[in-house]
C-alpha cells in the first residue's frame, strides 16, 4: 500500500488495517506492506497501531469480533518468529489464546528484515521507514 503525502489519513489507516488484517492476512491478496510518505508516516503509524490494539480477536463462530483465529501453532510461532526477527517496535500483540493472534503491524521496519522479505500469511503490517527506495 502506498501512501501519498495528500492521502487522508483516517481514510488510509482504515484501508491498511483492512488490507493487512482481513481473514488474519492468510490470503495471498493481503498487503503486505505499507510505504508511507514522511510527512505522515509518524501518525500513520500511531494510528495504525491504535486501531490494531483495539481490534477484538477470536474465535468467529463463537464470539463477535474482527480478528479470527490463524489457521494453527505452527503459523502463528513462525508469525512471532517473523515479528521478533524483524525486530518489531511499539505497541501490539499481548497474550496469544489458543491459536489466536492479535493485531500485530511491524514499524520503522527495513527491507532486509524478514518481515519485509519473507511473506506473512498472518496479521502483521509492515510499515517502511520513510525515505526508503527500491534498489
Amino acid at each position: 500500500m502506498l501512501v501519498l503525502e495528500d492521502a487522508d489519513l483516517e481514510q488510509a489507516v482504515n484501508l491498511a488495517a483492512w488490507g493487512s488484517f482481513f481473514h488474519q492476512s492468510q490470503i495471498c491478496m493481503t498487503t503486505g506492506w505499507h510505504v508511507v510518505h514522511a510527512r505522515l508516516y509518524d501518525d500513520f503509524v500511531e494510528a495504525l497501531a491504535e486501531k490494531a490494539d483495539h481490534l477484538p480477536v477470536g474465535n468467529p463462530a463463537t464470539e463477535q469480533v474482527a480478528l479470527g483465529l490463524v489457521i494453527d501453532e505452527g503459523q502463528r510461532d513462525r508469525i512471532h518468529g517473523l515479528e521478533h526477527r524483524s525486530g518489531r517496535q511499539g505497541r501490539g500483540g499481548g497474550v496469544v489464546r489458543r491459536v489466536a493472534l492479535p493485531a500485530h503491524r511491524a514499524v520503522r521496519g527495513d527491507p532486509a528484515h524478514p518481515a519485509f522479505a519473507e511473506e506473512l500469511f498472518g496479521p502483521v503490517a509492515p510499515v517502511l521507514l520513510p525515505g526508503w527506495a527500491p534498489s
